[in-house]
């Protein structure tokens, strides 16, 4: 499953009030800085990943600086 999809399952989780998958975010968020700074991936992608990255936490103000 690709991280975007393992983002949104982990989101969904969350608001089902599940903690069995939060574990897993940090994983995930990795994953998406990974995408996001790799300056050689496609543009459309790396945006993308920003957004899910956003989204998975958004309380997170390390993920948007």
């Amino acid at each position: 499953m690709n991280p975007q999809a393992r983002g949104s399952l982990v989101r969904l989780a969350k608001q089902w009030g599940s903690e069995r998958l939060a574990k897993y975010a940090t994983e995930i968020a990795a994953s998406m800085v990974a995408s996001v700074t790799d300056n050689a991936g496609d543009a459309k992608k790396r945006i993308a990943a920003a957004s899910d990255l956003i989204s998975l936490d958004p309380s997170n103000e390390g993920a948007i600086s």
